[in-house]
Parts: C-alpha cells; sequence; structure tokens
C-alpha cells in the first residue's frame, strides 16, 4: 500500500513561509483564502502556479462580487438572467464546494466494484447484471465524523413533480407533457394517477410503440405516481439514518431495486421516494485518496445505463448536468455493435437530449473511459470488438482522443481482494473464495498468501487513481477558473444587452464619454417612450381583431346563429299566412289560382292584373326582412362595440396625446366615432341588401345537390360569385370547390342540416322509386313536417300541385303548400345570406381596424415631429407621463456606464 500513498506525500506548500505567499499584505480574509487554497491545490499544482491562478480566482471573485452589486443597485431592469448566470458562477468558483464525481456505464460493468476499490470499503451492492442501485449514491470520505454512517434524502412533495415530467419527456415532447399534465406548479399525484388510469397517457404516446412498452412507461409513471401519494406515509415508516457496518444489510434492502423490500407489487416499495444516499466516511490510513484532496470530493453511483426504468435514467440525467467529472465503465465483453448501440441510445436520446455544442464539450472534457473486468480479453477478437465499442462511444461523446489521454483498463475486484487480505476479513462463501482465488491465479486453500501490493498493482487501480486526483487537484483548477469565467463573461453581457436594448443602443458600440452625453431628455429616451406608446396601441387594436375571430369561432356565437335563423325563418313564414289566405279567396277562385301560380313560379299571366294582394305578400315581406336585417346587424354591432368599450381605445389614444394642442387640433376621438358608426351603418346597409337579394332572387329550381361531384352549377357558389362579384372581386376568381369548401366550412350545425336536407329531397326526387320497389321495401319512418315541405317541388309539379288543390277547393293544403314552398326557399335563401354577413362583417371591421392604425401613426408622427423640433412641452410629458420608463432609461445609462468602467480595471 505504501506505493500508493507516495501518491500524496508531497510537501505542503502552506508551511512554507507568507512573505512567499500572494496573500502578503493584504487583509485576513484574503490570507485565509490564500491558506486554504494552498492546502487544496499547492501540492498539485506548485506554490508558483498554484499563485497565478489564485491571482486569478481573486481577480474572478471581486468581478463577481461586483455585478452582484449591479444587480442589488439598478433593480428597476430586468436582470433575472444575468442573476441565474452570476449565481451559477458563484457556486462554479466556490472553494468548499464539494466536487462530484459521477460513476456511470452499463448495469453489470462493474461500477460499484470499481467505487469500492476506490475507497478501499467494501461498501456498495455489487452483482452479476441485476439493476442493484435503485438511486443515486453519494460517498463522502475523509469527513469529520466519529464513526461512518448513512442517511437517506427523501423526496418533498414538490420534488416529484420534476421527475415525473423528466422521466415523461423521454417520450412526450413539451407541447404534449404540458397538455397532459399543465405546468409543474398545478400538477399533482390524484391528476397524474387519473391520467395513467384512463389510458390519456397511453394516447399521447407515438402511435408506432408497442401496447407493452406502451404499458410498460404508463406502470413507471404510476409507480412514481403512487409513492407520491402515500409519501407522508412511507416518511413514518421509513428508517432515515444507519450506522456502518451494522446497519448496512438494512440499508441495503431500501437501496435494491426489485429486492424483497422493493419488489413491483411489493406494499413495502419505497425506491421512487429515495432521492439519494449520502455515505459519509470518516478517514483510514489505508485509503487511496489523500485526505486533503477527497475531503470536498463526493463520488456518485448511479442507476446502471441499461437498467429499463426510466427513473433510472432520468436519475443518471439529472446527476450528469452537476457533475465535475465522469467515469464511465464500460464491460469488455459485450459485443461492440450492442455495446455501442445501447450506450449510443442512451447518451443521443437521454443524456445529451437539449445539450448545447458547449455542453457537450463541457462533458467531454470530463469524461474517463475505463474498461473494468479487463483480465476478461484474451483474443484479438476481443480487442477488435473492444475497440470498436470504444471508438463508437467517443465518437458519440465528442472527443476521440479519450482513448489516448484519458482510458484505463483495470481489475476492480484484484484491488477490493487486497483490501480483504489487509483487513484479514475472512470469506464465508465458497463462490466468493473461488472467484477470488481465480483472480490471484491460486487455489483457493493459498489465498490467504497472495501479495496485496501486487495485487493492487495489477488492478490498474493505481494509475487510475493518479490520473484522477491530478485532475481533481490540477486541471479542475483550470476547469473551474474557465467555467467561472464564462459564466460572468455571459452575465456581464447579458447586463449591457438589456441596457443597450433599453437605451436603443444596441447596434453600435458606445463609449463612456459618449453616455455622458446623453440625457434623460434627449430623443434616445423619447424614441423609446414613444415607441412603448405605438406598441401598446398596436396591442389594443390586436385585440380586437383576436376578440372577433375567437367570437365568431365559439360555440356561443353558433347558437345565438342559429337562433336568429329560428326566428327569421319562422317570422318569414308567418309573413305568408294571411297574404295567402286573402289569396285563396273563393269568391275569387279563377284569380286566386293564377295570381298563386304567378307568385309562385314567376311565370307571366298576360290576361290577370297585378292584384294589391300581390303588393300585400310582397309588403309583409319586406317589413320582415326589414325588422331581421337591423336585428342580425344590432347582434353583430353590439359585440363589436362592447370590445371597443372594453379594451378602451378611445381613451387610450387620449391617454397618449398627452394634452398636446397639435393632436386636439386633429380631433381622432371625433374619426374613431364616426368610423364605429360607419361600421354600424353600412353593416346595417348590407344586411339588408344581402337578405333582400338572396330572398327575391332565389329561383323556384332549388338547388342542385351540394355533396355532388360537380358542384360548378351548385346555387349557393354561383351566388358566391355574384355576390363578391363587386365587394371583393378577388374572392370569385377561387375555383367553385374552393368556394364551396369556404361556405360549408362556417355554416352552423342547423344551415348545414338544412341544405343536406334539401339535397336528399332533391335526391328522392330525381330517384323516385317504382310501384314494384315500394311493395318490396318497408315503409320510411315519418319525420317531422312542421317546418321542411315532403320534396322540393319544381315549378311544373308545383303548378300540378296548385291547380289540383285549387279544382278541388281544398285551401287548406294549398295554403300550407305555399307556406312550405316559400318558407323553405327562404331558409335556404336565409342560410346563404348568413355565410356572406360573417365574412362582411369582418370585411368591415378590417376598414376599421385600418382606420385605427392610421390613427395610431398619425398620433405618434406628431409626437415624433415635435420631438424631432425639440417641443420643450412633449419633452417635459413624456418625461413625467412615463416615470417607470424614465427610471429605467436612468438605471440602464448608469449601469452601462458602470460595466464599461469595470472593463478598464
Amino acid at each position: 500500500m505504501g506505493g500508493i500513498d507516495e501518491l500524496f506525500d508531497k510537501e505542503n506548500p502552506a508551511s512554507r513561509p507568507r512573505d512567499s505567499q500572494p496573500g502578503k499584505g493584504s487583509d485576513d480574509q484574503s490570507n485565509l483564502d490564500w491558506q486554504n487554497w494552498l492546502s487544496r491545490f499547492g501540492s498539485s499544482l506548485g506554490e508558483t502556479e498554484a499563485g497565478k491562478q489564485f491571482e486569478r480566482w481573486t481577480k474572478l471573485q471581486r468581478k463577481c462580487a461586483e455585478l452582484q452589486k449591479v444587480l442589488s443597485q439598478y433593480q428597476s431592469l430586468d436582470l433575472s438572467k444575468a442573476k441565474t448566470l452570476l449565481d451559477r458562477a458563484d457556486n462554479v468558483l466556490r472553494q468548499d464546494r464539494d466536487y462530484q464525481v459521477v460513476v456511470i456505464g452499463e448495469t453489470g460493468a462493474g461500477k460499484s466494484s470499481l467505487l469500492n476499490a476506490l475507497l478501499q470499503e467494501r461498501l456498495l451492492l455489487t452483482g452479476g447484471g441485476a439493476a442493484i442501485t435503485g438511486t443515486a449514491i453519494y460517498v463522502y470520505p475523509n469527513q469529520n465524523v466519529d464513526f461512518d454512517k448513512a442517511e437517506l434524502s427523501i423526496r418533498t412533495q414538490d420534488e416529484f413533480k420534476p421527475l415525473l415530467l423528466g422521466v415523461a419527456s423521454h417520450y412526450l415532447d413539451e407541447q404534449t407533457r404540458a397538455s397532459l399534465f399543465g405546468d409543474e406548479a398545478s400538477i399533482t399525484a390524484a391528476k397524474v394517477i387519473d391520467l395513467a388510469t384512463n389510458g390519456d397517457i397511453a394516447e399521447k404516446l407515438p402511435d408506432n410503440f408497442p401496447i407493452d412498452k406502451r404499458q410498460r412507461i404508463v406502470d413507471e409513471i404510476l409507480d412514481i405516481a403512487n409513492t407520491w401519494e402515500k409519501i407522508d406515509t412511507i416518511k413514518k415508516s421509513i428508517k432515515i439514518k444507519f450506522k456502518l457496518p451494522e446497519d448496512q444489510k438494512k440499508l441495503n434492502t431500501y437501496l435494491e431495486e426489485g429486492g424483497s423490500r422493493n419488489g413491483k407489487d411489493s406494499d413495502q416499495r419505497v425506491i421512487p421516494a429515495i432521492k439519494c444516499a449520502k455515505y459519509y466516511l470518516k478517514p483510514k490510513d489505508n485509503i487511496y485518496l489523500n485526505g486533503k484532496t477527497s475531503s470536498n470530493v463526493v463520488f456518485i453511483d448511479v442507476p446502471g445505463s441499461a437498467a429499463k426504468t426510466l427513473r433510472h435514467t432520468e436519475i443518471l440525467r439529472q446527476e450528469l448536468k452537476n457533475a465535475n467529472a465522469v467515469v464511465f465503465v464500460v464491460n469488455p465483453d459485450r459485443p461492440a455493435e450492442e455495446e455501442g448501440t445501447s450506450i449510443a441510445n442512451l447518451l443521443d436520446k437521454y443524456l445529451f437530449s437539449g445539450y448545447t455544442a458547449e455542453e457537450k464539450s463541457k462533458f467531454a472534457n470530463r469524461v474517463f473511459i475505463v474498461v473494468n473486468k479487463a483480465d476478461q480479453i484474451k483474443s484479438e477478437e476481443d480487442e477488435t470488438r473492444l475497440k470498436k465499442s470504444l471508438s463508437e462511444l467517443c465518437e458519440i461523446i465528442g472527443d476521440t482522443n479519450l482513448l489516448k489521454s484519458r482510458y484505463f483498463r483495470i481489475v476492480a475486484e484484484k484491488s477490493v481482494l487486497a483490501l480483504i487480505l489487509r483487513q484479514k476479513i475472512e470469506l464465508t462463501d465458497e463462490i466468493e473464495k473461488d472467484f477470488y482465488a481465480t483472480l490471484a491465479k491460486c487455489l483457493a486453500e493459498n489465498l490467504g498468501k497472495a501479495n496485496p501490493n501486487k495485487l493492487d498493482e495489477e488492478s490498474g487501480i493505481p494509475s487510475l487513481l493518479k490520473e484522477l486526483n491530478t485532475f481533481l487537484s490540477k486541471d479542475r483548477v483550470k476547469l473551474m477558473l474557465d467555467e467561472g469565467e464564462l459564466f460572468l463573461e455571459k452575465a456581464e453581457n447579458d447586463i449591457k444587452l438589456t441596457c443597450r436594448q433599453i437605451l436603443g443602443l444596441e447596434h453600435q458600440e458606445i463609449s463612456s464619454e459618449q453616455l455622458d452625453g446623453l440625457g434623460l431628455t434627449t430623443k434616445v429616451f423619447c424614441d423609446q417612450t414613444l415607441e412603448q406608446d405605438r406598441k401598446e396601441l398596436e396591442k389594443a387594436r390586436k385585440a380586437l381583431i383576436k376578440f372577433v375571430k375567437a367570437w365568431i369561432d365559439s360555440e356561443e356565437h353558433q347558437g345565438e346563429v342559429s337562433s336568429k335563423v329560428t326566428s327569421i325563418f319562422t317570422k318569414l313564414k308567418d309573413s305568408i299566412k294571411e297574404p295567402a289566405k286573402r289569396l285563396l279567396d273563393p269568391e275569387d277562385r279563377d284569380g286566386a289560382l293564377h295570381i298563386t301560380l304567378s307568385h309562385v313560379t314567376g311565370k307571366s299571366y298576360p290576361n290577370v292584373d297585378s292584384p294589391f294582394l300581390l303588393l300585400s305578400t310582397e309588403e309583409k315581406f319586406h317589413r320582415a326582412v326589414e325588422e331581421n336585417s337591423r336585428d342580425l346587424a344590432d347582434y353583430y354591432f353590439h359585440k363589436f362595440d362592447d370590445k371597443v368599450r372594453d379594451i378602451k381605445i378611445g381613451e387610450l389614444i387620449e391617454q397618449k396625446s398627452y394634452e398636446q394642442e397639435y393632436i386636439k387640433k386633429l380631433a381622432l376621438d371625433k374619426e374613431i366615432q364616426e368610423s364605429k358608426q360607419q361600421v354600424y351603418g353600412n353593416f346595417l346597409a348590407i344586411c339588408k341588401w344581402v337578405l333582400m337579394y338572396e330572398l327575391v332572387k332565389m329561383p323556384i329550381d332549388l338547388p342542385l345537390d351540394p355533396s355532388a361531384d360537380d358542384v360548378s352549377h351548385n346555387l349557393s357558389v354561383q351566388v358566391f360569385k355574384k355576390t363578391f362579384s363587386e365587394i371583393a372581386p378577388e374572392l370569385v376568381l377561387l375555383s367553385s370547390d374552393a368556394i364551396q369548401s369556404m361556405i360549408y366550412g362556417i355554416l352552423p350545425f342547423p344551415l348545414n342540416k338544412l341544405i343536406e336536407v334539401s339535397a336528399r329531397l332533391v335526391k328522392q326526387k330525381v330517384e323516385e322509386p317504382t310501384d314494384e320497389d315500394s311493395e318490396k321495401k318497408p315503409p320510411k319512418s315519418t319525420e317531422s313536417k312542421q317546418n321542411l315541405p315532403e320534396k322540393l317541388l319544381d315549378k311544373i309539379d308545383l303548378e300540378e300541385k296548385v291547380a289540383e288543390y285549387g279544382k278541388i277547393n281544398d285551401t287548406e293544403k294549398l295554403t300550407e303548400l305555399l307556406q312550405e314552398q316559400f318558407a323553405f326557399r327562404y331558409s335556404v335563401a336565409v342560410s346563404t345570406a348568413l355565410i356572406y354577413l360573417e365574412r362582411l362583417f369582418r370585411y368591415e371591421l378590417g376598414k376599421y381596424y385600418q382606420k385605427l392604425g392610421e390613427i395610431n401613426n398619425r398620433l405618434i408622427g406628431m409626437h415624433q415631429s415635435a420631438v424631432n423640433l425639440n417641443h420643450e412641452d412633449i419633452l417635459k410629458q413624456l418625461g413625467k407621463k412615463h416615470t417607470d420608463m424614465s427610471q429605467k432609461f436612468e438605471d440602464a445609462l448608469n449601469c452601462l456606464k458602470r460595466l464599461l468602467e469595470l472593463s478598464t480595471m
């Protein structure tokens, strides 16, 4: 063991005279820092190099403190990102922080055995390929404790949330996770359990997932959620603190994944609740690592990378984020294609997910490749397979030089055997005894005679330990300072960027002298405040359009429109009743017949005058259209007007006028009111025109089948083209298919239903069954005939029906026929009209939107002109009204000056 100890027995520079130390002449804290620095890094760096690095560290610490002062002084600025970066820099530059060495690799590669060898402790569970370690295990050697001990860290309620979201992130993208779980604050155990048991999570998994894999993922999420739900009960029943080695077996039952306690169906299962286990080991005479080096180093054992548990992978990913050194343990007997594929899948899909190039490079700079169980490499074929596997691994990590700089072959169990021999531990298990005898190349009965020092050297642990110690005590200093400097540089740049954006100077370099020439009432400040005004006005303008779109797409609107349609349908149908009865006066039967035919069929009968009764029908019809068109216009306009009042467009423009006379003369408020009234007037006229146009021009030949392949002659398409030929000619250029899709895509359900029924009725007429067919088919169910006719009759059929009912004096059927045929045509006409009204309403709203934009531009433009002419009143008003912006501008100005001063120090 003496050869290993010599690695750390160099002279301690901290004992040298104080006059040779960089801290001489400085305050007590600086001297203390220097002493601690020498104690930690002097033996590996040498006093001269340690002094240089200490000076660099001191400068970075001073810069970090100065930037922290900047953050505390200028609190009106949003510097949250810079604060995060400074916190990370402060943590990186701490001398006393724990340096984390994470040991990773595939299950069964010997990670735990390697750690036992490094620590010279038979401490961690080892096994033959099973997923032994179920959580992260932190081992702190050389601690100031009376005896070796361990404790479990149990997850809090809040710590289950990121674990669940992290596990879900392996297979669900961010948007899908958010739709399932909501944000982290709102997620609960009950909610996750409900989502898992109802199949909601399984449905969101990729379609190509096999059923067994889909179920396994859901079961793992459910396992975590169930543990979370009973965490309070677990905390009361679980043992937290353990004395070693007395309580080692008890502790192992908590940490072993799949053991008797943590079986999948065990009611004692606690492993998902354990965040980590922490071992605190007192100093040992025979420990490999020197106490001064390892007192702030923590070794971390994590679940094997090939363990089939997403929770294991998430634990591994989280630990690697904070790793200062990574020991990647590789099993030599695994075929290269399987080894490379498995680890490649782990790194690419999980560990490197979301890594930047910088973060990936940082990872590569900390990796040690270790082939454990190297004694199993016995042929050229083994060497070739291993070389291929390692090359693939290094390529994925991003550093092909790892095999030259930080690559080791070891047999960790040989070093463990050396420990057993030195401590004279009796091996009672025959299988274990035979295993170690094979390693020592001797008979089992001669195992006690093996040479521990030779076993140590053959294990390869001393070589690995030497390089690891050099990294921890020398290379880590450079990495620490480089990383800390990078965080400080990013924080400073973020502060500068924030300040320059506020000042409008982000695209130009500027000196401290130039900043002195920028006052708070300069054009720069005014430009910023006016730009803020412009954004507020534009935000309000866009809010109006956004509201209208959401309203038109809402179920509320669809329901209200359906109600309007029903109302119009009823009123128009009722408007026919009285004139129809008068037309069928028995005293004027022949005339009534001809008048009815003329009115219904559109045919001209020269021998019949146009009677007053027909005009009466038209009058009532026009009154109904007038009444309903106003009702429709009011409905749309009130929704629009309500939102204009809600977002306070008028008040906002008045506020941005700053009581300036040149703005008052523009009378912008009057323009807005007039423009709003114009929306109403135009839309009211549109409602009247569209309803009347659709109703008056509606021909008897209604309409062709809307579901037919050929829609070129579809009535609604033709009407659409005619209607928009003058208003929006660009729409007429669309193909018939495109128009058809547009029309039926925005029809409310009841209107779509009317069109479908009319198409079916027309189809029934064309495909009239024969008597023979009627006898074979069962009778059809009777449909409601309150609003729809049995069939949509064409001119000839309608004329025949009118004549038939007229000859037999069946006034009741004739009245019903007229009502049905007219009302049905009216309903189709109204349905068609409403399609156009929504689009025309948006068209009128668009004109108002443009008017608001014009007013906004004129308002800000007038202010900008006044600023350019140094108009004192507007300069004062802008400073007075924008006090928050004024303070922010001043802070940004002074903050930027301060940073420029720091850069020259």
